[in-house]
């Protein structure tokens, strides 16, 4: 590990390692198993519902609503990225509409995000 400052004066560094440096690997994927292992969770499983009627609006609704059943383009990475930014747009104007209709702080909203995705 390459913080010296902080492993020289921790009391579990014998426990951690034996040599005088220590390397720790990041998976690609990490972060997707530990969402997975949360959303297992009963309590993730209760936010998880909770977030599909608040936030995420499914496919459906912007083929219904924003007639979205026809688009002109051609490839699917074109359209995966018209649909990522046309779902990412509605998310946001969604989540500032919660915002203001609960008379919410947007730096409690934010700071509460930047815990969970902490997790």
């Amino acid at each position: 590990y390459s913080n010296y400052k902080a492993c020289k004066k921790c009391q579990y560094k014998e426990k951690c390692y034996e040599t005088n440096h220590r390397t720790i690997t990041r998976y690609v994927h990490e972060a997707t198993y530990k969402v997975e292992r949360l959303m297992s969770t009963k309590y993730g499983i209760k936010d998880y519902k909770l977030r599909s009627k608040t936030v995420e609006a499914h496919n459906e609704t912007f083929k219904r609503v924003y007639h979205y059943d026809f688009l002109p383009l051609i490839g699917l990475k074109r359209i995966q990225n018209l649909m990522f930014t046309i779902v990412a747009s509605y998310n946001m104007i969604r989540l500032f509409n919660l915002i203001k209709k609960n008379e919410m702080d947007l730096f409690s909203v934010i700071s509460t995000i930047r815990r969970i995705s902490s997790y």
